[in-house]
């Protein structure tokens, strides 16, 4: 096996690795990723991609150039326009403090 072989199977592998990631942030993360999660995705299939066709040849080094400033620019594009979350007066998050801490059940709705 040749270096470039192993090298375009570890781009797939990284891949699949990418799929399995952003299913376990979206069960993680409800609300609020998903917008990250699309560019960690799309970064996932498109570097390994461009990697694969530049070791076999078919992209020239303009080419790849062209594609991997592309990619930066898309990845950031959106970093001044994000909105950060406000902190209360305890330094959690307004969505931290809105959900009860790890182990704390909450009292049920008295009934009417």
């Amino acid at each position: 096996m040749t270096v470039v072989e192993m090298l375009e199977i570890g781009a797939m592998v990284l891949m699949l690795v990418g799929v399995l990631a952003i299913v376990f942030i979206r069960r993680l993360i409800e609300r609020d990723g998903m917008r990250r999660a699309i560019q960690f995705l799309s970064v996932t299939f498109v570097v390994p991609t461009i990697l694969i066709l530049a070791l076999q040849g078919i992209l020239k080094a303009e080419t790849i150039g062209t594609l991997i400033g592309a990619l930066i620019g898309y990845l950031l594009s959106g970093i001044g326009t994000e909105t950060p979350r406000s902190k209360t007066s305890s330094g959690t998050t307004a969505d931290d403090a809105a959900q009860p801490a790890a182990g704390v059940q909450t009292p049920p709705a008295p009934r009417p």
